[in-house]
């Protein structure tokens, strides 16, 4: 804004000489008027008279004139004073630059960075140098050799809020106190102690919200909460239905999640490939994989690896003779197609678990004939959707009351051997005789291009083929695990309470219950984990590892960690801690 001393006389409406600074300031800074032509910008009431004049202007340079949204007079806004004020929009809104990444040498892979380097480094000239143009050539070329090596070899991250303690919004305000305190003490050359009293407490914050940010974030390799643990169950379920849809599911993990706040604390799309612990920090190292190309790497004390028994990224292969020549669809039932159509087609189930005994019935709906295919006979028990005694509970007694008769009504079931599955009644009922579905009990002698030969010399012929013969067994998340850069392999170490295992510190994991459900055992070992990082904070300790004395060593005996005959177990190999016939 602009305001002319020469327009405060009685001569404002003249124009020649007065005016010529103002068109020298234009000039020499290359300013353009914004304020339109004619626009009243002061009011003055002299004898009864309203005397309208222009005399505050609004002026920018050409760069943020160009972005002018608008410039008037705010005749509203005018109250006792005699200038009206004067409206001026612009539009700031500017590219933002990419943000920049950062190689971490600190985590690169030395010998494929090496190998990549060497053929560059043939080419590079070492002296003598007779001018300073030689010598900047050679650096050049050496500096850009050595970045293109690295582009594949050192892992790369974005400079973010947390990649230098104390860049943070919430520590902005001290960051200034202590840049203050610092020029105070230069100026009156004092001994600096408010400014170190400053600094520390920006350390003690800076390293407060990284713990409280590390403590806070679920590195979990999935991209959408409905896929966050899709074979367990961990908040009480309040429907009247024991075995229901997905979309009933996907809404209970949503809500669930959403009610702890769980869905705000995790990192989407984040893939652990490996840790290391360091002896030399007491620290956890873990190289990521963020969004299936971007590689990170972040630090922890303590990790709890929640990451189940079961392998997301690769199914159990049935060995079955010939499978690979089906012309036809074959599916795995971890990796359902959402766009699988099976109209008016004879699909075939390879398998008697539950799932395939549930599956049965749900194809016939659109399915032409869905043929469940077992190598032994199954027994079949139907259970109601609904149980008579829940459904009393839930509708006479509170919630919480609810759960605990429920659960202690489930203490006097008997449950069947692994060969019987239970399946609702709804489902089941219906299973036996159908027209659309049947059960065939042969084993395979091989598969064709279009057909499924048995033993017994029956041929079935479908269109799909889909396999539910089970899960493949992983251990920790398929996380390679080193200490001091050194291979650690869990199979070869026992487990401590099964929640830490032999000679690796500051880490737990959430094993199954194998004759009971998964959350009773997550749940153990959760309160356990809790009541070891407590008296590890009571009694300042930093470091725990479970340690064998010599002499219990000797008695030990190993066990089988999960006890189960199961095929997909069996398959498996033994890929979890040593469990000892003697606790702990």
């Amino acid at each position: 804004m602009a305001h002319h001393p020469q327009w405060s006389r009685r001569g404002y409406y003249r124009t020649g000489v007065e005016a010529e600074d103002l068109i020298g300031l234009m000039g020499d800074h290359g300013l353009e008027l914004l304020t339109p032509r004619g626009t009243t910008t002061c009011e003055k009431h002299e004898r009864g008279a309203v005397r309208k004049t222009t005399i505050d202007l609004a002026w920018a340079l050409s760069t943020l004139a160009n972005r002018l949204i608008r410039c008037e007079a705010q005749r509203q806004s005018l109250h006792a004073a005699d200038h009206v004020p004067v409206l001026t929009e612009v539009n700031i809104e500017t590219q933002q630059r990419p943000r920049h990444k950062r190689l971490q040498w600190k985590n690169a892979d030395w010998k494929a960075w090496l190998a990549a380097l060497t053929p560059r480094s043939q080419t590079w000239k070492v002296g003598p140098y007779e001018t300073t143009e030689q010598i900047d050539a050679a650096v050049e070329l050496m500096v850009t050799d050595i970045l293109q090596a690295a582009q594949d070899n050192v892992p790369r991250t974005g400079v973010n809020e947390w990649s230098i303690p104390g860049y943070t919004q919430q520590l902005a305000p001290l960051r200034a106190e202590v840049r203050r305190a610092r020029r105070r003490a230069k100026a009156e050359d004092s001994d600096a102690l408010e400014f170190r009293q400053l600094r520390h407490k920006l350390g003690r914050q800076s390293a407060k919200i990284a713990r409280t940010a590390h403590r806070e974030r679920v590195e979990e390799a999935t991209q959408v909460i409905q896929e966050f643990w899709n074979l367990a169950k961990w908040a009480p379920w309040t429907g009247k239905d024991s075995i229901v849809q997905s979309s009933l599911i996907r809404q209970y993990l949503e809500g669930s999640a959403a009610q702890e706040g769980i869905d705000r604390k995790m990192r989407f799309c984040h893939k652990v490939n490996k840790m290391d612990w360091a002896s030399s920090s007491n620290m956890w190292t873990f190289d990521i994989t963020a969004n299936d190309t971007e590689k990170i790497s972040l630090g922890s004390r303590f990790v709890f690896l929640g990451t189940g028994y079961y392998d997301c990224q690769e199914p159990l292969r049935a060995n079955v003779p010939g499978i690979d020549s089906f012309q036809g669809e074959v599916i795995h039932l971890q990796f359902w197609p959402v766009d699988l159509d099976y109209t008016n087609k004879r699909v075939v189930i390879i398998g008697s678990g539950a799932t395939a005994i549930t599956l049965l019935p749900s194809l016939t709906a659109g399915a032409a004939h869905v043929t469940m295919l077992q190598r032994s006979p199954t027994y079949i028990a139907s259970l109601p959707r609904q149980g008579g005694f829940e459904s009393i509970v839930s509708e006479v007694l509170p919630r919480f009351a609810a759960n605990v008769l429920t659960r202690i009504s489930c203490l006097h079931t008997i449950h069947g051997s692994s060969a019987c599955v239970f399946v609702p009644m709804a489902t089941s009922m219906p299973l036996l005789g159908a027209e659309k579905k049947s059960i065939k009990t042969g084993a395979i002698e091989k598969i064709t291009t279009s057909s499924i030969e048995l033993a017994s010399g029956e041929e079935l012929h479908p269109d799909i083929i889909v396999t539910a013969t089970g899960l493949k067994i992983c251990s920790s998340g398929g996380i390679t695990i080193t200490i001091d850069s050194e291979p650690y392999d869990i199979s070869d170490h026992f487990a401590w309470r099964t929640a830490m295992v032999e000679a690796l510190p500051n880490a737990a994991l959430s094993w199954v219950y194998a004759d009971a459900s998964w959350t009773l055992g997550a749940d153990s070992t959760v309160q356990l984990v809790c009541r070891l990082l407590t008296r590890m904070r009571k009694q300042g300790v930093s470091v725990i590892v479970p340690r064998i004395m010599v002499e219990e060593r000797k008695v030990l005996e190993e066990r089988p960690f999960l006890g189960l005959t199961a095929t997909y177990v069996k398959k498996g190999g033994n890929p979890f801690p040593k469990p000892a016939s003697t606790g702990p």
